[in-house]
Protein backbone atom coordinates (compact mmCIF):
# COMPACT_ATOMS: atom_id res chain seq x y z
CA UNK A 1 0.00 0.00 0.00
CA UNK A 2 3.03 2.24 0.84
CA UNK A 3 4.15 1.86 -2.50
CA UNK A 4 0.96 2.33 -4.39
CA UNK A 5 0.52 5.50 -2.83
CA UNK A 6 4.23 6.93 -3.49
CA UNK A 7 3.15 5.94 -7.43
CA UNK A 8 0.53 7.36 -7.02
CA UNK A 9 1.37 10.90 -5.54
CA UNK A 10 4.66 10.52 -8.24
CA UNK A 11 7.11 10.61 -5.05
CA UNK A 12 10.08 9.37 -5.55
CA UNK A 13 12.96 8.11 -2.74
CA UNK A 14 15.28 7.49 -5.75
CA UNK A 15 17.56 9.11 -3.93
CA UNK A 16 17.37 7.16 -0.84
CA UNK A 17 17.76 3.45 -1.90
CA UNK A 18 20.37 1.97 -5.10
CA UNK A 19 18.82 0.53 -8.04
CA UNK A 20 19.41 -3.14 -6.70
CA UNK A 21 16.82 -2.17 -4.11
CA UNK A 22 14.49 -0.72 -6.11
CA UNK A 23 14.62 -3.23 -8.58
CA UNK A 24 13.85 -6.18 -5.96
CA UNK A 25 11.05 -3.96 -4.94
CA UNK A 26 9.65 -3.32 -8.46
CA UNK A 27 10.27 -7.17 -9.78
CA UNK A 28 7.24 -8.94 -7.71
CA UNK A 29 4.71 -6.51 -9.24
CA UNK A 30 5.79 -7.21 -12.78
CA UNK A 31 2.90 -10.01 -13.11
CA UNK A 32 0.60 -6.61 -12.67
CA UNK A 33 0.88 -4.89 -15.94
CA UNK A 34 -1.87 -1.97 -14.79
CA UNK A 35 0.41 -1.35 -11.86
CA UNK A 36 3.63 -1.60 -13.92
CA UNK A 37 2.39 1.12 -16.49
CA UNK A 38 2.05 3.40 -13.10
CA UNK A 39 5.35 2.63 -12.09
CA UNK A 40 6.57 4.51 -15.80
CA UNK A 41 5.26 7.18 -14.61
CA UNK A 42 6.99 8.15 -12.03
CA UNK A 43 10.56 9.30 -12.78
CA UNK A 44 12.73 8.65 -15.24
CA UNK A 45 14.70 6.46 -12.92
CA UNK A 46 11.45 4.30 -12.08
CA UNK A 47 10.91 4.81 -15.56
CA UNK A 48 14.28 2.73 -17.07
CA UNK A 49 13.94 0.11 -14.28
CA UNK A 50 9.88 -0.60 -14.86
CA UNK A 51 10.31 -0.84 -18.23
CA UNK A 52 12.47 -3.66 -18.45
CA UNK A 53 10.45 -5.25 -15.97
CA UNK A 54 7.01 -4.58 -18.47
CA UNK A 55 8.57 -6.34 -21.03
CA UNK A 56 10.43 -9.03 -19.35
CA UNK A 57 8.07 -11.33 -19.75
CA UNK A 58 5.32 -11.52 -22.28
CA UNK A 59 2.27 -14.91 -22.82
CA UNK A 60 -0.23 -15.54 -25.79
CA UNK A 61 -3.36 -17.44 -26.25
CA UNK A 62 -4.37 -18.07 -29.07
CA UNK A 63 -8.19 -17.58 -28.40
CA UNK A 64 -11.06 -18.73 -31.05
CA UNK A 65 -13.66 -16.13 -30.25
CA UNK A 66 -10.77 -13.49 -30.42
CA UNK A 67 -9.19 -11.85 -33.62
CA UNK A 68 -5.54 -10.67 -33.63
CA UNK A 69 -5.81 -7.10 -32.96
CA UNK A 70 -4.16 -7.22 -29.83
CA UNK A 71 -1.33 -8.99 -31.52
CA UNK A 72 -1.63 -6.43 -34.27
CA UNK A 73 -0.82 -3.63 -31.94
CA UNK A 74 2.17 -5.31 -30.32
CA UNK A 75 3.76 -6.70 -32.96
CA UNK A 76 2.22 -4.78 -36.05
CA UNK A 77 4.73 -1.71 -35.07
CA UNK A 78 7.52 -0.92 -32.18
CA UNK A 79 6.66 1.08 -29.54
CA UNK A 80 8.01 4.81 -30.17
CA UNK A 81 11.10 6.23 -28.28
CA UNK A 82 9.45 8.03 -25.74
CA UNK A 83 8.75 4.31 -23.94
CA UNK A 84 12.79 4.64 -23.20
CA UNK A 85 15.21 6.62 -22.99
CA UNK A 86 16.63 6.40 -26.23
CA UNK A 87 15.60 4.17 -29.29
CA UNK A 88 16.18 0.61 -27.59
CA UNK A 89 14.00 -1.63 -28.89
CA UNK A 90 11.52 -2.93 -26.50
CA UNK A 91 11.62 -6.71 -28.04
CA UNK A 92 15.20 -6.45 -26.98
CA UNK A 93 13.60 -6.62 -23.61
CA UNK A 94 12.17 -9.84 -23.94
CA UNK A 95 13.53 -12.78 -22.12
CA UNK A 96 10.87 -14.99 -21.42
CA UNK A 97 8.28 -15.57 -24.13
CA UNK A 98 5.35 -18.42 -24.16
CA UNK A 99 2.96 -19.20 -27.14
CA UNK A 100 0.07 -21.36 -26.89
CA UNK A 101 -1.06 -22.63 -29.40
CA UNK A 102 -4.00 -24.68 -29.42
CA UNK A 103 -7.48 -24.99 -30.42
CA UNK A 104 -10.67 -26.26 -28.11
CA UNK A 105 -12.71 -27.79 -30.96
CA UNK A 106 -11.29 -29.00 -34.12
CA UNK A 107 -14.47 -28.92 -35.62
CA UNK A 108 -14.97 -24.80 -35.33
CA UNK A 109 -12.13 -24.19 -37.73
CA UNK A 110 -13.65 -23.20 -40.38
CA UNK A 111 -15.80 -20.45 -38.31
CA UNK A 112 -11.93 -18.69 -36.93
CA UNK A 113 -9.70 -19.68 -39.45
CA UNK A 114 -8.60 -16.89 -40.81
CA UNK A 115 -8.13 -15.05 -37.45
CA UNK A 116 -6.24 -17.83 -35.58
CA UNK A 117 -4.03 -18.07 -38.73
CA UNK A 118 -3.34 -14.27 -39.16
CA UNK A 119 -2.50 -14.63 -35.40
CA UNK A 120 -0.26 -17.29 -35.83
CA UNK A 121 1.71 -15.28 -38.37
CA UNK A 122 2.34 -12.93 -35.94
CA UNK A 123 3.30 -15.55 -33.24
CA UNK A 124 6.44 -15.84 -35.97
CA UNK A 125 7.14 -12.14 -36.32
CA UNK A 126 6.81 -12.01 -32.39
CA UNK A 127 9.59 -14.47 -32.08
CA UNK A 128 11.63 -13.22 -35.18
CA UNK A 129 11.34 -9.83 -33.08
CA UNK A 130 12.93 -11.54 -29.73
CA UNK A 131 16.19 -11.76 -30.53
CA UNK A 132 17.42 -12.29 -26.14
CA UNK A 133 15.32 -15.25 -25.15
CA UNK A 134 16.33 -17.60 -22.43
CA UNK A 135 12.90 -19.23 -21.73
CA UNK A 136 10.72 -20.09 -24.93
CA UNK A 137 7.76 -21.94 -24.22
CA UNK A 138 5.65 -23.62 -27.31
CA UNK A 139 2.09 -24.96 -26.36
CA UNK A 140 1.20 -26.50 -29.87
CA UNK A 141 -1.47 -29.10 -30.63
CA UNK A 142 -1.37 -30.16 -34.12
CA UNK A 143 -4.47 -31.23 -36.24
CA UNK A 144 -5.07 -34.63 -38.00
CA UNK A 145 -6.18 -34.67 -40.89
CA UNK A 146 -9.78 -34.30 -41.86
CA UNK A 147 -11.70 -34.71 -45.04
CA UNK A 148 -14.01 -31.81 -44.06
CA UNK A 149 -11.16 -29.76 -43.57
CA UNK A 150 -8.46 -31.03 -45.49
CA UNK A 151 -7.17 -27.37 -46.80
CA UNK A 152 -7.64 -25.57 -43.08
CA UNK A 153 -5.77 -28.05 -41.39
CA UNK A 154 -2.99 -28.42 -44.18
CA UNK A 155 -2.83 -24.48 -43.45
CA UNK A 156 -2.74 -24.94 -39.96
CA UNK A 157 -0.38 -27.05 -39.42
CA UNK A 158 2.03 -25.93 -41.96
CA UNK A 159 1.86 -22.44 -40.04
CA UNK A 160 2.81 -24.40 -37.09
CA UNK A 161 5.73 -26.01 -38.71
CA UNK A 162 6.77 -22.63 -39.65
CA UNK A 163 6.51 -21.53 -35.96
CA UNK A 164 8.89 -24.28 -35.00
CA UNK A 165 11.56 -24.14 -37.37
CA UNK A 166 11.99 -20.99 -36.49
CA UNK A 167 12.46 -21.23 -32.85
CA UNK A 168 14.60 -24.60 -34.10
CA UNK A 169 17.20 -22.24 -35.89
CA UNK A 170 17.11 -19.74 -33.26
CA UNK A 171 20.15 -19.60 -30.86
CA UNK A 172 18.90 -21.92 -27.81
CA UNK A 173 17.46 -20.27 -25.13
CA UNK A 174 18.56 -22.06 -21.61
CA UNK A 175 15.44 -23.32 -21.09
CA UNK A 176 12.73 -24.39 -23.97
CA UNK A 177 9.62 -25.98 -23.01
CA UNK A 178 7.80 -28.43 -25.86
CA UNK A 179 4.21 -28.74 -24.34
CA UNK A 180 1.55 -30.62 -26.99
CA UNK A 181 -2.27 -30.02 -25.45
CA UNK A 182 -3.41 -33.19 -25.98
CA UNK A 183 -5.26 -34.21 -22.94
CA UNK A 184 -5.97 -38.18 -22.01
CA UNK A 185 -9.64 -38.15 -22.74
CA UNK A 186 -8.89 -36.18 -25.86
CA UNK A 187 -6.07 -38.25 -26.94
CA UNK A 188 -5.74 -39.18 -30.72
CA UNK A 189 -3.92 -41.39 -32.24
CA UNK A 190 -3.19 -39.41 -35.26
CA UNK A 191 -1.81 -36.79 -33.83
CA UNK A 192 1.47 -38.37 -32.89
CA UNK A 193 1.84 -38.85 -37.05
CA UNK A 194 2.04 -34.97 -37.01
CA UNK A 195 3.86 -34.40 -33.93
CA UNK A 196 7.12 -36.10 -34.37
CA UNK A 197 8.25 -34.07 -36.97
CA UNK A 198 8.42 -31.07 -34.74
CA UNK A 199 10.05 -32.84 -31.95
CA UNK A 200 12.30 -33.82 -34.32
CA UNK A 201 13.10 -30.00 -35.34
CA UNK A 202 13.69 -28.87 -31.61
CA UNK A 203 15.36 -32.17 -30.36
CA UNK A 204 18.53 -31.07 -28.91
CA UNK A 205 16.81 -27.73 -27.58
CA UNK A 206 14.08 -28.94 -25.60
CA UNK A 207 14.75 -29.07 -22.07
CA UNK A 208 11.35 -29.73 -21.38
CA UNK A 209 8.78 -31.92 -22.57
CA UNK A 210 5.27 -32.72 -21.79
CA UNK A 211 3.54 -35.40 -23.99
CA UNK A 212 -0.08 -37.47 -23.47
CA UNK A 213 1.40 -40.38 -26.05
CA UNK A 214 1.00 -44.16 -25.72
CA UNK A 215 4.67 -44.58 -24.13
CA UNK A 216 5.37 -47.87 -26.05
CA UNK A 217 5.25 -45.56 -29.22
CA UNK A 218 7.30 -42.59 -28.86
CA UNK A 219 10.68 -44.76 -27.49
CA UNK A 220 12.53 -43.59 -30.70
CA UNK A 221 12.20 -40.19 -29.65
CA UNK A 222 14.23 -40.08 -26.69
CA UNK A 223 17.39 -40.69 -29.20
CA UNK A 224 16.73 -37.18 -30.52
CA UNK A 225 17.37 -35.40 -27.14
CA UNK A 226 20.68 -34.66 -25.01
CA UNK A 227 19.22 -31.46 -23.20
CA UNK A 228 16.18 -32.89 -21.69
CA UNK A 229 16.16 -32.25 -17.98
CA UNK A 230 12.54 -32.26 -17.30
CA UNK A 231 9.99 -35.16 -18.78
CA UNK A 232 5.94 -34.87 -18.23
CA UNK A 233 4.36 -38.12 -20.09
CA UNK A 234 1.16 -39.61 -19.36
CA UNK A 235 1.01 -42.47 -20.72
CA UNK A 236 -2.86 -43.88 -22.84
CA UNK A 237 -1.27 -47.10 -23.43
CA UNK A 238 -0.50 -50.39 -21.37
CA UNK A 239 1.19 -49.58 -17.92
CA UNK A 240 2.62 -52.48 -16.99
CA UNK A 241 6.42 -52.52 -16.03
CA UNK A 242 7.67 -55.24 -18.07
CA UNK A 243 5.44 -54.77 -21.35
CA UNK A 244 7.62 -51.26 -21.29
CA UNK A 245 11.28 -52.34 -20.86
CA UNK A 246 12.06 -50.54 -24.35
CA UNK A 247 10.53 -46.81 -22.50
CA UNK A 248 12.41 -47.61 -19.52
CA UNK A 249 15.92 -48.42 -21.59
CA UNK A 250 15.35 -45.24 -23.35
CA UNK A 251 14.52 -42.59 -20.85
CA UNK A 252 16.69 -44.11 -18.17
CA UNK A 253 19.77 -42.94 -20.73
CA UNK A 254 18.42 -39.27 -19.94
CA UNK A 255 20.28 -37.22 -17.04
CA UNK A 256 17.06 -35.93 -15.54
CA UNK A 257 16.37 -33.39 -12.73
CA UNK A 258 12.32 -33.78 -12.76
CA UNK A 259 9.94 -36.78 -13.60
CA UNK A 260 5.93 -36.83 -14.10
CA UNK A 261 4.65 -39.81 -14.70
CA UNK A 262 1.12 -41.03 -15.42
CA UNK A 263 -0.40 -44.62 -16.08
CA UNK A 264 3.41 -46.06 -15.89
CA UNK A 265 4.45 -48.50 -13.19
CA UNK A 266 7.42 -48.09 -11.76
CA UNK A 267 10.14 -50.49 -12.22
CA UNK A 268 11.31 -52.20 -8.98
CA UNK A 269 14.27 -53.88 -10.63
CA UNK A 270 15.61 -51.32 -12.72
CA UNK A 271 18.78 -49.31 -11.43
CA UNK A 272 18.43 -45.62 -12.80
CA UNK A 273 22.40 -44.80 -13.04
CA UNK A 274 22.10 -41.65 -14.97
CA UNK A 275 19.47 -40.52 -12.54
CA UNK A 276 21.16 -39.70 -9.63
CA UNK A 277 20.80 -35.69 -10.51
CA UNK A 278 16.94 -36.44 -9.85
CA UNK A 279 15.31 -33.66 -7.63
CA UNK A 280 11.85 -34.26 -7.74
CA UNK A 281 9.40 -37.22 -9.06
CA UNK A 282 5.83 -38.06 -9.32
CA UNK A 283 3.91 -40.83 -10.30
CA UNK A 284 -0.01 -40.71 -11.07
CA UNK A 285 -2.48 -43.37 -11.43
CA UNK A 286 -0.57 -46.62 -11.11
CA UNK A 287 -1.08 -49.30 -9.15
CA UNK A 288 2.23 -50.60 -7.29
CA UNK A 289 2.47 -47.88 -4.59
CA UNK A 290 4.98 -49.70 -2.25
CA UNK A 291 6.91 -50.74 -4.78
CA UNK A 292 7.66 -47.21 -6.16
CA UNK A 293 7.95 -46.21 -2.54
CA UNK A 294 11.05 -48.65 -1.77
CA UNK A 295 12.48 -48.09 -5.19
CA UNK A 296 12.06 -43.99 -5.12
CA UNK A 297 12.94 -43.39 -1.53
CA UNK A 298 16.35 -46.01 -1.29
CA UNK A 299 17.66 -44.89 -5.03
CA UNK A 300 18.07 -41.58 -5.82
CA UNK A 301 20.07 -38.90 -2.94
CA UNK A 302 19.77 -36.37 -4.97
CA UNK A 303 15.76 -35.94 -4.27
CA UNK A 304 13.86 -32.64 -3.27
CA UNK A 305 10.34 -33.59 -3.88
CA UNK A 306 8.42 -36.65 -4.42
CA UNK A 307 5.20 -37.29 -4.62
CA UNK A 308 2.64 -40.25 -5.40
CA UNK A 309 -1.22 -39.60 -6.78
CA UNK A 310 -4.24 -41.22 -7.42
CA UNK A 311 -3.63 -44.89 -8.01
CA UNK A 312 -5.30 -47.21 -10.59
CA UNK A 313 -8.93 -47.98 -10.04
CA UNK A 314 -8.80 -50.89 -12.16
CA UNK A 315 -8.57 -54.40 -10.28
CA UNK A 316 -5.81 -56.13 -10.19
CA UNK A 317 -4.01 -59.37 -8.61
CA UNK A 318 -2.40 -57.74 -5.73
CA UNK A 319 -0.66 -61.06 -5.37
CA UNK A 320 2.13 -60.18 -8.24
CA UNK A 321 3.38 -57.63 -6.15
CA UNK A 322 6.07 -59.00 -3.18
CA UNK A 323 5.57 -57.39 0.41
CA UNK A 324 8.93 -55.19 0.73
CA UNK A 325 8.84 -54.63 4.54
CA UNK A 326 10.38 -51.42 5.58
CA UNK A 327 13.49 -52.95 7.72
CA UNK A 328 15.26 -53.17 4.62
CA UNK A 329 15.17 -49.90 3.68
CA UNK A 330 17.40 -47.27 3.78
CA UNK A 331 16.32 -43.78 2.75
CA UNK A 332 18.96 -42.09 0.50
CA UNK A 333 17.14 -38.53 -0.13
CA UNK A 334 18.02 -37.77 3.29
CA UNK A 335 17.70 -33.45 2.24
CA UNK A 336 13.99 -34.00 0.95
CA UNK A 337 12.01 -31.29 1.35
CA UNK A 338 8.07 -32.38 0.21
CA UNK A 339 6.82 -35.78 0.77
CA UNK A 340 2.99 -36.20 -0.47
CA UNK A 341 0.15 -38.75 -1.00
CA UNK A 342 -3.27 -38.23 -2.75
CA UNK A 343 -5.28 -41.23 -1.99
CA UNK A 344 -2.56 -43.31 -1.67
CA UNK A 345 -2.00 -45.82 0.79
CA UNK A 346 0.91 -47.67 1.79
CA UNK A 347 3.34 -49.47 3.95
CA UNK A 348 2.41 -48.58 7.39
CA UNK A 349 5.27 -46.69 9.60
CA UNK A 350 6.80 -45.52 5.94
CA UNK A 351 5.97 -42.02 7.02
CA UNK A 352 8.29 -42.57 10.53
CA UNK A 353 10.97 -43.84 8.76
CA UNK A 354 11.32 -41.04 6.11
CA UNK A 355 10.75 -38.15 9.21
CA UNK A 356 13.45 -39.62 11.26
CA UNK A 357 15.55 -39.85 7.96
CA UNK A 358 14.64 -36.53 6.47
CA UNK A 359 14.66 -33.46 9.08
CA UNK A 360 14.68 -30.80 6.53
CA UNK A 361 11.42 -32.14 4.84
CA UNK A 362 8.95 -28.88 4.99
CA UNK A 363 6.12 -29.90 3.37
CA UNK A 364 4.23 -33.25 4.08
CA UNK A 365 0.45 -34.69 2.68
CA UNK A 366 0.76 -37.96 4.52
CA UNK A 367 -0.33 -41.66 3.31
CA UNK A 368 -4.58 -42.11 3.98
CA UNK A 369 -3.51 -44.67 6.42
CA UNK A 370 -0.65 -42.71 8.40
CA UNK A 371 -1.03 -43.22 11.67
CA UNK A 372 -1.31 -41.17 15.35
CA UNK A 373 2.25 -42.20 15.74
CA UNK A 374 3.59 -41.09 12.51
CA UNK A 375 2.09 -37.47 12.47
CA UNK A 376 3.44 -37.16 15.65
CA UNK A 377 7.09 -38.39 14.60
CA UNK A 378 7.22 -35.83 11.58
CA UNK A 379 6.32 -33.14 14.44
CA UNK A 380 9.07 -34.53 16.33
CA UNK A 381 11.61 -34.51 14.08
CA UNK A 382 10.98 -32.29 11.14
CA UNK A 383 11.31 -28.53 12.88
CA UNK A 384 11.14 -26.96 9.18
CA UNK A 385 7.56 -27.84 8.47
CA UNK A 386 5.66 -25.51 7.15
CA UNK A 387 2.72 -27.23 5.13
CA UNK A 388 0.60 -30.02 6.51
CA UNK A 389 -1.88 -31.36 4.25
CA UNK A 390 -3.54 -34.39 6.19
CA UNK A 391 -7.38 -33.92 4.90
CA UNK A 392 -7.14 -37.42 3.42
CA UNK A 393 -5.92 -39.18 6.79
CA UNK A 394 -9.18 -41.35 8.14
CA UNK A 395 -7.03 -42.95 10.66
CA UNK A 396 -5.90 -39.73 12.59
CA UNK A 397 -7.76 -39.47 16.46
CA UNK A 398 -7.42 -36.13 18.82
CA UNK A 399 -4.09 -37.16 20.27
CA UNK A 400 -2.22 -36.37 17.06
CA UNK A 401 -4.58 -33.76 15.61
CA UNK A 402 -3.89 -31.94 19.53
CA UNK A 403 -0.31 -32.58 18.39
CA UNK A 404 0.10 -30.43 15.39
CA UNK A 405 0.78 -26.81 17.23
CA UNK A 406 4.03 -28.52 18.05
CA UNK A 407 4.61 -27.64 14.30
CA UNK A 408 5.98 -23.98 15.37
CA UNK A 409 6.46 -22.62 11.72
CA UNK A 410 3.35 -23.90 10.22
CA UNK A 411 2.04 -22.04 7.72
CA UNK A 412 -0.27 -23.86 5.71
CA UNK A 413 -2.98 -26.86 7.33
CA UNK A 414 -5.63 -28.79 5.31
CA UNK A 415 -7.52 -30.84 7.09
CA UNK A 416 -10.88 -33.26 6.75
CA UNK A 417 -13.67 -31.57 7.92
CA UNK A 418 -14.72 -34.62 10.01
CA UNK A 419 -11.55 -34.17 11.85
CA UNK A 420 -13.23 -30.64 12.95
CA UNK A 421 -14.27 -33.27 16.37
CA UNK A 422 -10.67 -32.82 17.60
CA UNK A 423 -10.43 -29.07 17.15
CA UNK A 424 -11.61 -28.17 20.48
CA UNK A 425 -11.30 -24.88 22.12
CA UNK A 426 -7.44 -25.74 23.67
CA UNK A 427 -6.41 -27.30 20.05
CA UNK A 428 -7.21 -23.78 18.23
CA UNK A 429 -5.81 -21.55 20.86
CA UNK A 430 -2.68 -23.47 20.77
CA UNK A 431 -2.61 -22.89 17.11
CA UNK A 432 -3.01 -19.79 17.51
CA UNK A 433 -0.38 -19.02 19.97
CA UNK A 434 1.94 -21.37 18.80
CA UNK A 435 2.26 -21.03 15.26
CA UNK A 436 2.60 -17.01 14.33
CA UNK A 437 3.25 -17.65 10.74
CA UNK A 438 -0.29 -19.82 10.14
CA UNK A 439 -2.09 -17.16 8.74
CA UNK A 440 -5.90 -17.36 7.47
CA UNK A 441 -5.60 -18.32 3.99
CA UNK A 442 -3.54 -21.22 4.81
CA UNK A 443 -5.74 -22.41 7.88
CA UNK A 444 -8.38 -24.52 6.19
CA UNK A 445 -10.73 -27.67 6.16
CA UNK A 446 -12.18 -29.79 3.05
CA UNK A 447 -15.87 -28.86 2.33
CA UNK A 448 -18.14 -31.76 2.59
CA UNK A 449 -21.29 -32.02 0.30
CA UNK A 450 -23.62 -30.38 -0.08
CA UNK A 451 -21.30 -27.47 -0.73
CA UNK A 452 -22.93 -24.28 -0.09
CA UNK A 453 -21.88 -22.17 2.99
CA UNK A 454 -25.30 -21.99 4.65
CA UNK A 455 -24.86 -25.81 5.36
CA UNK A 456 -21.45 -25.87 5.89
CA UNK A 457 -21.84 -23.51 8.54
CA UNK A 458 -24.55 -26.27 10.21
CA UNK A 459 -22.31 -29.13 9.38
CA UNK A 460 -19.22 -26.93 11.58
CA UNK A 461 -22.06 -26.35 14.61
CA UNK A 462 -22.59 -29.95 14.50
CA UNK A 463 -18.67 -31.39 14.59
CA UNK A 464 -17.13 -28.80 16.29
CA UNK A 465 -16.85 -29.33 20.35
CA UNK A 466 -17.27 -27.13 23.01
CA UNK A 467 -19.88 -25.03 24.24
CA UNK A 468 -22.25 -23.44 22.53
CA UNK A 469 -20.94 -19.93 23.61
CA UNK A 470 -17.04 -21.23 21.85
CA UNK A 471 -19.25 -22.50 18.68
CA UNK A 472 -21.10 -19.23 18.22
CA UNK A 473 -17.58 -17.12 18.64
CA UNK A 474 -15.54 -19.31 16.40
CA UNK A 475 -18.41 -19.56 13.71
CA UNK A 476 -17.81 -15.67 13.42
CA UNK A 477 -14.02 -16.11 11.80
CA UNK A 478 -15.28 -19.01 9.34
CA UNK A 479 -15.30 -18.37 5.31
CA UNK A 480 -16.69 -20.41 2.57
CA UNK A 481 -14.17 -19.80 -0.56
CA UNK A 482 -13.38 -21.48 -3.38
CA UNK A 483 -10.13 -22.29 -4.89
CA UNK A 484 -9.79 -23.44 -8.54
CA UNK A 485 -12.95 -24.49 -10.56
CA UNK A 486 -13.41 -27.50 -8.75
CA UNK A 487 -12.10 -27.03 -4.94
CA UNK A 488 -14.17 -25.72 -1.93
CA UNK A 489 -13.12 -24.97 1.48
CA UNK A 490 -13.82 -23.57 4.75
CA UNK A 491 -11.58 -21.05 5.64
CA UNK A 492 -10.89 -20.17 9.28
CA UNK A 493 -9.58 -16.56 10.17
CA UNK A 494 -7.26 -17.56 12.58
CA UNK A 495 -5.71 -13.84 12.33
CA UNK A 496 -9.26 -12.60 13.67
CA UNK A 497 -9.22 -15.24 16.18
CA UNK A 498 -5.68 -14.02 17.67
CA UNK A 499 -6.73 -10.70 17.47
CA UNK A 500 -10.38 -11.48 19.84
CA UNK A 501 -8.91 -14.23 21.71
CA UNK A 502 -8.04 -11.89 24.66
CA UNK A 503 -11.79 -10.71 25.10
CA UNK A 504 -12.85 -14.62 25.14
CA UNK A 505 -12.47 -16.34 28.34
CA UNK A 506 -11.07 -20.28 27.70
CA UNK A 507 -13.90 -22.51 29.75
Amino acid sequence: MKLMMLIESKISFEDDVPNEVLYNILEPLQDNKGLMFKCLTVSKRWHRIAVRLLWYELEFWLRQESGPEAMKKLVGKHIPDETTEGSLDPFTMVRRLSLYVELNNFTSIADYSLQMLETLELFVCLLKACPKLNFLRLRILPIPHDDRWGGLIKQWNMAIDELVQLAASKPTPSELILDIAQLKYQWNPFVRGTLAPYVEKLNKKITRLHLCEDAKDIVPWFGWFTGLRRLDITNTGFNGASGLSAFWDAIEQLQLDELNLGGLEFPRSREFKNWKSLQAIRLNEFLDVEGACYKILSSFPNLRAVAFSHPSMQKTDKSQYTPLPLTDLTVACTNLRSFTFTHCKTQPELLSLVAKSCPHLQMCAPPDNASDNDLITLIDNCHFLTTLLIDGCTDLTGLSIHYIPRAERLRSLLFKFEQLVYLDEECIFALAEKCPDLHSRGFRASAMDPKNEKMQRSMVREWLQGTATFKRWFLRFMEWQQEGPYLQRVHFNIDAIREDMADYVLV
